[in-house]
């Protein structure tokens, strides 16, 4: 009899040994969790139809996102301006045209990705872009489409829209575009306290990374 008890809880030991294993490999399988990562939307002038103007000489002087909250006055550009070039029917960012943004990103993207937009002006239907390291104006045939678009319609004050369900590792930087109607009424607020138009997601950085953002410039 105490032999059989003494096997038992022999076994229940090893039981319960092999339990807490697998619940130990369990635990390591989940990985690195994600980081909270906001990024800001900025322009070089008040007019982003501006930056889109000189970014035709400059093919550097595309507008930028980085996780620099911004504090000054502000900028805006039209959901899709004048001066769009009829003969490129489809682009993954066009800046003359279109209100479009990169940011340097380095890691993977997962969950949700949220953009906060604030908007002026008419009501109108607006289409947003998402991409992971794809260079501006790639057009017509060498058009690229987007890991995700929403519409959404924009409004005087804040909108939010929504990327869902993104899985993606950016290397380099991600891009987003708003494509608005022709004419258009209605404008994108951005680069102020008061309007800080700005993407959030989760990112798991590279191996001994903190970050998914280069650090802030000194």
């Amino acid at each position: 009899m105490r032999r059989t008890l003494v096997l038992m809880l022999v076994m229940a030991l090893a039981m319960g040994t092999l339990g807490a294993a697998e619940a130990a490999k369990k635990k390591k399988k989940k990985g690195p969790k994600p980081v909270a990562t906001t990024m800001y939307m900025h322009g070089h002038t008040p007019l982003g139809e501006v930056d889109g103007l000189v970014w035709l000489t400059d093919d550097t002087f595309v507008m930028t996102m980085d996780g620099v909250e911004p504090d000054g006055s502000g900028s805006s550009m039209a959901w899709h301006a004048e001066a769009a070039v009829p003969w490129n029917t489809e682009c993954t960012g066009l800046p003359v045209g279109f209100p479009t943004w990169v940011g340097n990103v380095n890691g993977q993207i997962v969950g949700d990705v949220t953009v906060k937009v604030f908007g002026m002006g008419n009501a109108e239907t607006v289409t947003a872009r998402l991409w992971a390291d794809v260079t501006v104006f790639n057009c017509n045939d060498a058009y690229v489409p987007p890991l995700a678009e929403v519409e959404f319609e924009s409004a005087a004050g804040e909108a939010e829209v929504v990327f869902p369900g993104i899985n993606v590792t950016a290397g380099t930087h991600i891009m987003i575009e708003f494509v608005g109607p022709t004419p258009s009424l209605g404008r994108v607020e951005y680069d102020s306290a008061d309007a800080a138009t700005q993407v959030t997601f989760g990112c798991i950085p590279p191996a001994g990374a903190k970050s998914c953002l280069p650090p802030p410039a000194e």
